[in-house]
């Protein structure tokens, strides 16, 4: 849909429609399921495969805190999330788990600093 034009739809395959009876699925090529698989394997190797990531944050009330649990809510995983507190020198364990992959933690390195996010 674009402003002022009519509605397009824009079709990349088209098959005749048959009774449910008669259909017969197609199976994708062999090729095409081995890069399937590879992708998956590749996506998968990029997962850090770790027990705790410890985040330090000056307070629970900054905006990088808040930023740092907006980006564990997204990335749901099995990596524990110990957060340090610099200015009452606590830690507190994050009551949901993430994805320690490459891109999440660059993406929490970018947001906290390189020396504020290691994982074990």
């Amino acid at each position: 849909v674009r402003d002022e034009d009519e509605l397009q739809i824009i079709v990349a395959n088209v098959s005749p429609l048959v009774e449910n009876s008669q259909y017969i699925e197609k199976k994708a090529p062999e090729a095409s399921l081995k890069k399937l698989e590879a992708a998956v394997e590749k996506k998968n190797s990029q997962t850090v495969k770790s027990t705790k990531l410890y985040l330090r944050v000056s307070d629970r009330e900054c905006v990088e805190f808040m930023k740092a649990v907006n980006i564990i809510d997204i990335f749901e995983g099995y990596t524990q999330v110990i957060f340090y507190t610099s200015n009452d020198k606590s830690y507190f364990s994050y009551s949901r788990p993430i994805n320690a992959s490459n891109f999440v933690i660059g993406e929490l390195k970018k947001l906290l600093g390189e020396e504020n996010v290691i994982l074990k």
